[in-house]
């Protein structure tokens, strides 16, 4: 058993694993909210979308990457020698991007239809520029996909912060909840041809797996052996199929953003996600693999 996202390599059995290991939860890189999300599992709440809010609709947005400074005031008069009046011009406004915080840049990018995830640890009391955006490792894609994938990922680091049992149960529930019914979900939208809900779906999983291995290492999900490997296939089959879509279907070349896109990027974390899981199932695993 082995996760093949971007290879073509036969699928292998792989046994059951000896050990388990538990691993501390990720922390939560800064996200953006958007409108819609998934449902909502088990006894879980998603925490609403904030609403975007009205400061930043259709005169905040960038042009050319900075964002519009409001015009000078009028200039003002006074009385020069002789009691004549003297205009005074106020020296010209320079023109320069604005210092925004996370949620300000989240709140403007959601007008455009869009949301970012962060790739790299940014603090919550950072001040950007869209340029020094651009420079941080990041995803920028349609707010329907971050949307979703960010309550699903926040969800999963929710349940691990806020669990009150050992780790094996942790790591059982994180399968009940999560892993299997949003791969399920995925597979059956890809099959309906709804790639971005299935996007979403799927990128949700991978934002929490590609900084959390808890959900592999320790839980039992193992010795219900079909459960367990029809989850690999099922991922990487459906991974597969979203890769096959055009950067229109998925959202991956916004108007504003990175010159290229964001394909290449998700590339590369999912190949590093495939090289690490395929790594702890081949030393978990393979060992005790059946003989055919």
């Amino acid at each position: 058993l082995c996760v093949l996202l971007l290879k073509t390599t036969p699928l292998r059995e792989h046994a059951r694993p000896t050990s388990r290991v538990a691993h501390q939860c990720f922390q939560r890189p800064a996200m953006a909210s958007g409108k819609g999300s998934s449902r909502v599992r088990g006894t879980l709440k998603r925490p609403a979308a904030p609403a975007t809010p009205q400061a930043h609709r259709g005169s905040c947005g960038f042009e050319g990457g900075v964002r519009k400074r409001p015009a000078a005031a009028a200039s003002s008069r006074r009385t020069g020698g002789g009691g004549r009046e003297v205009a005074l011009k106020r020296p010209a406004a320079r023109v320069a991007e604005a210092s925004m915080s996370v949620d300000e840049v989240q709140d403007i990018l959601n007008v455009r239809g869009l949301g970012i995830i962060f790739l790299e640890p940014v603090g919550h009391r950072a001040r950007f520029t869209f340029a020094s955006v651009l420079d941080k490792d990041h995803l920028m894609l349609p707010v329907e996909v971050v949307g979703p994938a960010c309550d699903t990922a926040a969800e999963m680091n929710e349940m691990c912060i806020g669990w009150s049992g050992g780790g094996t149960s942790l790591g059982n529930a994180l399968w009940d909840h999560f892993v299997t019914p949003s791969s399920i979900d995925a597979e059956k939208m890809v099959r309906r041809r709804e790639y971005r809900n299935a996007f979403a779906e799927m990128l949700g999983l991978l934002l929490f797996m590609q900084s959390e291995d808890t959900w592999l290492l320790d839980q039992e999900v193992c010795y219900e052996w079909q459960v367990f490997s029809d989850f690999f296939r099922r991922v990487s089959l459906v991974w597969r199929r979203l890769l096959e879509q055009s950067n229109a279907a998925l959202g991956f070349a916004p108007s504003v953003g990175q010159q290229g896109g964001y394909r290449d990027r998700l590339v590369r974390v999912l190949a590093d996600w495939e090289r690490e899981t395929n790594g702890i199932l081949e030393q978990s695993f393979d060992e005790y693999a059946p003989q055919s």
